[in-house]
């Protein structure tokens, strides 16, 4: 009877596959509902910034441009500067001089102008002291620098903390990442902004999603039918009119229904999560479905490569550690493709690298042809595998 092994498998690991999905979406889910909070982890907010406006020159060598508010009351100004990336000197000096004197504020500067250390051996430099509540800086700088401005109240003879800025945007510590050569193989050499919600959800979803399906599948499509190898079922199978290549066609009709549900939820949890946040504007539902569906025959191509290390073997430990290592090795070559130009031509040898997720993301189109060699290459592995299949005996 036509069907009777697909439904088969499927009553008999629905309660998995079930649990799986149900992980699935609560993972895609989840990790979108992260975004807001990973934003604002990395926006940083700096003491008083809406006091301080700053204007940088695009190239290096002209003048920063730094001004602040007018404070009541106030008869001159400090400008502090220092360099976040040791410490920020001038922040903790803004805290500790608080309630301090003028007096004490200006022994403090003048320590610092003659070099002494007062803030365990980092150092912070005056570069204003002033009526005015504007001045210019040569645009000298190869690194984040930051300004604290403090005036000086005449009437309560006190320091009183203007703001602060800082010549840098922000910043992030993936920046350093972004720019790192093993990482242009998942972005396939283009740009992404891991500050938007797409350039996330390529890093913190696509970008480990493919292992999670992927070792569950590996483990799936080999356990499917090494199970009727080890529990003697093969023979019994065989006793009705079903053919061998009836009897793969269907293990895999399973699996590749497994991998269209395990593509839905995934989409589901990545689209009702953006949703939630209201953010389509900045990542289309059509984008989502696309960037999640073209990973469909890359799923297809693990469960088409474990029924063939399942023929081969007849062994579900075997079956199991050969698929493993074909979905490890992908991500190996993607990697290391992206070192050097010389090991650019790995990347073709990874079937991560043609679930391009990438091309619907960023340019807004689907790369059919990367589609179609995986499921070119899934239909290869399967008809292998039903001709070894074919020409085997079954073990008693």
């Amino acid at each position: 009877m036509i069907g009777k092994t697909f439904l088969m498998e499927l009553r008999t690991s629905w309660k998995v596959l079930f649990l799986f999905l149900v992980i699935v979406w609560v993972t895609a889910y989840g990790i979108v509902e992260m975004f807001p909070l990973f934003k604002e982890s990395f926006e940083e907010e700096l003491e008083g910034a809406q006091n301080v406006h700053i204007v940088i020159p695009d190239e290096s060598g002209g003048m920063i441009e730094l001004s602040w508010v007018e404070i009541p009351n106030a008869t001159e100004y400090i400008v502090l500067q220092d360099n976040r990336t040791e410490m920020l000197t001038a922040a903790i000096l803004l805290m500790s001089i608080d309630n301090s004197s003028f007096e004490d504020m200006l022994e403090m500067i003048g320590q610092m102008s003659s070099g002494t250390n007062i803030s365990g051996g980092i150092s912070t430099s005056v570069i204003y002291n002033g009526p005015d509540t504007n001045m210019s800086i040569p645009n000298e700088f190869n690194e984040t620098i930051y300004f604290a401005i403090i005036s000086y109240d005449a009437v309560t003879e006190t320091p009183v903390p203007v703001g602060m800025q800082s010549t840098g945007g922000g910043g992030n510590p993936y920046e350093e990442m972004m720019n790192n050569p093993s990482f242009s193989g998942f972005t396939r050499g283009r740009v992404v902004d891991i500050m938007e919600i797409d350039g996330f959800l390529t890093f913190e979803f696509f970008g480990w999603f493919w292992m999670m399906a992927g070792f569950f599948l590996a483990y799936v499509s080999v356990t499917m039918i090494t199970s009727d190898y080890e529990t003697k079922r093969m023979d019994l199978i065989f006793s009705t009119p079903l053919s061998r290549t009836q009897y793969i066609l269907e293990k895999f009709g399973a699996q590749v229904f497994m991998c269209l549900m395990l593509s839905f939820f995934a989409y589901a949890g990545l689209a009702m999560g953006i949703a939630d946040l209201g953010m389509f504007s900045d990542f289309s539902n059509s984008a989502i479905f696309w960037a999640v569906f073209t990973g469909f025959p890359f799923y297809m191509a693990i469960c088409a490569f474990g029924i063939l290390c399942a023929v081969l073997f007849h062994s579900g430990k075997a079956g199991m550690g050969l698929n493993f290592g074909f979905v490890i090795i992908a991500f190996i070559f993607l990697t290391f493709s992206g070192f050097a130009k010389s090991l650019e031509k790995m990347q073709y040898l990874s079937i991560m690298y043609y679930w391009d997720y990438m091309s619907v993301i960023v340019d807004n189109e689907i790369n059919w042809g990367s589609f179609c060699v995986l499921v070119v290459l899934s239909a290869a592995f399967v008809t292998l595998a039903i001709w070894i299949f074919n020409k085997r005996d079954i073990p008693a």
